[in-house]
């Protein structure tokens, strides 16, 4: 607003004289007239015509010149309007009346319409000016507006100086202006009201050029007034309105070269200062970042750095400016490490430069080592040129590091730190497909009796296991073994070899050998084992899903037979549908009566007596007969109806060793094996209890046998081997010095009786370390006031042994194999008196 103000000022002189001249004409008209003379009009006219002819040329060739500067639509048109503009009014100069010929005979006719058509031309460019938006034209636009111009000039020219006069008559000589003249003059004036209006409502957002627009709409509307008036083209009237017109044209001249160039000048200035400000704003900025900025000539030649430049790569500025580029990169491809020394040959070219694209590559610092970094280079562009370029770029080396750990994690166990089973697939799947004609064999190994491990000693203590034996058996293996963790205690590995099939049973070998040496885990001694299932492509399947299926298979039947590895075949795909199909079946074995319970006498070899008996479980299938406890515990232990199994047998054994109570038999006791899941059971204690009610059973000549992976979780079986005390039962720990042995349970439980395990028994007479064994855990019971019971007795030279060794209970098919419950008491008597016979033999 404060320019609009300042051009205001300056032109008042114009404003001032305008009203003093439009008063003077109006008052003495007729005076005025005659001083000038109408012999002296044609060349005032003229005059008057060069001025408004070369104003419209200069607004014309104004806009054209500033036009490759801001490229502005509306000043354009307005260029193109005031060119048309100026052509009509050449045409308006040259034929109105009293001029020499051109073309034709002057005439009012022709001068008076190139001027209406002028008039009208610049009314509605002017409206148009106002009206329209500002929008950014493209170069090409400068012509075509331009020729444009002057082809709507020439139209008319030639429809004007058309012999044949298309147009109307516009003035009459003596008479002054016609009904269509007026019309079209009071149309510009309407056309200009309305440009007034605009100019009025836009005067706040653009003050300047729509004020100096708005004085000259005023002039024009004034000369169009006075234009309507004259009787005569040599009136004072009309001279007065070019006086008018004149004046318009000055105003609007005036409006465009401030917004155009004193308007854009002052701006420049402004621009220059927030230049110098924004410059030291970029000095700042690029001091900061946290980017390295490398600006370089079109040749690759260094020409600034950044100070984090200088921090990451060692070098002063001045030493780097000048340097070629290619003695900080390395190759696109290169694959040197961090801080590795390089010595470098500068071949790379700047027209090797891939701009406004993400790369990576190696930076080489000043002392030659290199750090991996990513770059991204776009021109260097000034005034529309490209100068050079603009590398930023940045040290990768954290990053690197942690997309490396990332890697690392997402392929390996967080456990174990062993590949895990993505990882494991993965690799199996490219040897299976690179394979040459060798065999692949992949080995699926897992560790016996884990579940009881989490279910007693809690998850913490498993990880402690599952880590432990991860190492140890890991530390065994050959390098070129690929072992990995899979999920759960389940581990695999592969061996790709010609020789695949013998690799594997001596890596089998020497896993179980390494697996032979206790785990000492916290406070425990553990004896640990693992199951191992062996296929091998090409011989058992091709692909990786088979393999790990059939190793899997291989697997769970080395499991369920007591073997430590077993290579798949054929036949058990369909074992493990009969799998499935006794599974199926053993749902309903409880239900349909099929169970039966048999009893193993347990003998005292001091007195020969017979003192109590073992309750085995044997399930009598209509189809398949005989089944054994070996087939169908573990599956029960899997699908949870060994709660439901052990507690029908629990009942069972009560009552029938009451039944012999009754029939005699008073000093007889019964072991029953308690499973995991019903020594974990919150109703262990009350569902025994509830049991011995109902039998009538005295509870001191019941047993609970428990094994030693129950105990691993100490505070749950010190409650529960408490509480069941508190029951009057007995409390004996079965196949004891297999598993999880500790001499600390045998202190804090309370436990009535240890049972030796028949598999320390079946060599005793030829391994000496099993002789140890029992000789060790003999004396441990008899130190700690313990009974202790050998299982699996057949030999007499084990039973001699024994006797050595002090221990006094036992039982075996030395003595009598498991008997149904109706012939117990037919041969009562008689395994008595086989077993005094055998004390005699021993000499006891």
């Amino acid at each position: 607003m404060r320019g609009s103000v300042e051009l205001v000022i300056k032109n008042r002189w114009i404003s001032i004289f305008s009203l003093f001249f439009l008063g003077a004409v109006l008052f003495f008209q007729q005076e005025w007239y005659g001083y000038f003379g109408k012999d002296n009009y044609v060349m005032i006219h003229l005059m008057i015509e060069i001025l408004l002819i070369v104003s419209s040329i200069a607004i014309a060739i104004q806009a054209w010149m500033f036009f490759p500067h801001v490229f502005s639509q509306k000043r354009l048109w307005m260029g193109a309007i005031f060119l048309s503009v100026g052509v009509l009014e050449i045409f308006h100069a040259l034929s109105y009346k009293g001029m020499p010929y051109f073309l034709s005979e002057s005439s009012a006719y022709k001068a008076t319409w190139f001027y209406l058509l002028s008039r009208l031309t610049l009314a509605i460019g002017l409206l148009l000016f106002v009206f329209a938006k500002e929008k950014q034209a493209l170069p090409f636009h400068r012509w075509m507006a331009y020729c444009l111009s002057l082809a709507y000039s020439l139209i008319w020219i030639f429809i004007i100086f058309d012999p044949n006069q298309l147009l109307p008559e516009v003035v009459v000589e003596g008479a002054g202006t016609t009904a269509v003249k007026n019309t079209l003059q009071y149309l510009a004036i309407l056309i200009q009201s309305l440009c007034i209006f605009f100019c009025l409502k836009t005067l706040r957002s653009s003050s300047t050029l729509h004020l100096m627009l708005l004085v000259g709409s005023v002039y024009l509307i004034i000369s169009d007034f006075l234009f309507t008036t004259y009787m005569s083209v040599y009136d004072m009237a009309n001279l007065t309105g070019h006086f008018f017109q004149l004046a318009a044209y000055y105003f609007v001249f005036t409006a465009l070269y401030y917004v155009s160039v004193k308007e854009p000048y002052q701006k420049l200035k402004e621009a220059k200062e927030q230049l110098q400000e924004k410059e030291r704003f970029l000095h700042t900025i690029t001091s900061s970042m946290g980017e390295g900025i490398i600006v370089m000539d079109m040749d690759g030649n260094v020409t600034f750095v950044n100070p984090k430049a200088e921090q990451l790569l060692l070098w002063q500025k001045d030493e780097l400016v000048g340097m070629h580029y290619s003695h900080l990169i390395q190759e696109a491809d290169a694959t040197l490490p961090s801080h590795q020394h390089v010595e470098h040959t500068a071949s790379m070219r700047t027209t090797d430069i891939q701009l406004n694209q993400m790369h990576e590559s190696f930076y080489i610092r000043k002392d030659k080592t290199t750090f991996p970094g990513s770059y991204i280079t776009t021109p260097f562009i000034e005034n529309g040129n490209n100068k050079g370029f603009i590398m930023v770029f940045r040290d990768m080396s954290q990053q690197k590091r942690d997309q490396e750990y990332i890697t690392y994690m997402a392929n390996h166990d967080e456990l174990t730190q062993l590949p895990n089973a993505r990882f494991f697939l993965e690799r199996l799947s490219d040897v299976l497909e690179q394979n040459n004609g060798s065999k692949v064999a992949i080995l699926l190994l897992d560790i016996d009796r884990f579940k009881s491990i989490n279910e007693s000693l809690g998850i913490s203590f498993g990880d402690l296991v599952l880590k432990t034996v991860a190492s140890r058996i890991h530390g065994a293996l050959p390098s070129e073994v690929f072992f990995s963790r899979l999920r759960g205690d389940e581990f695999a590995l592969f061996v790709a070899s010609s020789q695949a099939d013998e690799e594997t049973i001596s890596i089998s070998q020497r896993i179980q050998e390494i697996m032979r040496e206790p785990f000492a885990l916290q406070h425990l001694l553990l004896n640990i084992t693992v199951s191992i299932g062996i296929a091998v492509c090409p011989d058992d399947g091709h692909s990786r899903s088979d393999l790990v299926k059939y190793a899997q298979i291989a697997k769970n039947e080395a499991k369920r037979e007591g073997q430590r590895f077993k290579r798949f075949h054929p036949t058990m795909d369909k074992q493990l549908l009969e799998r499935l199909v006794l599974e199926h079946d053993l749902h309903k074995a409880l239900s349909r009566d099929e169970f039966l319970v048999v009893y193993q006498p347990q003998i005292d070899v001091h007195t020969g007596q017979i003192i109590s008996v073992e309750a085995l479980i044997r399930w009598n299938h209509p189809v398949r007969g005989w089944i054994s406890p070996l087939h169908f515990i573990p599956l029960a232990e899997e699908n949870g109806l060994i709660v439901p199994i052990g507690e029908w047998m629990l009942r069972t054994a009560c009552r029938q060793l009451k039944e012999w109570h009754n029939q005699g038999f008073t000093s007889l006791g019964v072991s029953v094996n308690l499973s995991m899941r019903q020594f974990f059971q919150q109703d262990l204690v009350d569902m025994i209890d509830r049991i011995l009610k109902e039998s009538k059973l005295s509870s001191p000549y019941l047993e609970l046998e428990i094994t030693e992976s129950m105990t691993m979780n100490v505070n749950h079986t010190i409650e529960m081997l408490h509480k069941l005390k508190k029951l009057g039962v007995k409390i004996a720990v079965d196949d004891f010095g297999t598993g999880y042995s500790s001499l600390l349970y045998l202190k804090e439980f309370p436990i009535d009786r240890l049972k030796i395990d028949r598999s320390f028994i079946r060599d005793v007479t030829t391994n000496k370390h099993d002789a140890a064994i029992i000789s060790m855990i003999v004396s441990i019971a008899n130190h700690l006031e313990m009974e202790v019971i050998a299982e699996g007795v057949e030999h007499v030279d084990q039973l001699d042994f024994l006797w050595e060794q002090q221990c006094r209970q036992v039982q075996g098919y030395l003595f009598s194999p498991p008997i149904l419950p109706e012939q117990l008491p037919l041969h009562f008597h008689e395994i008595q008196k086989r077993s005094i016979s055998y004390r005699s033999r021993v000499g006891m």
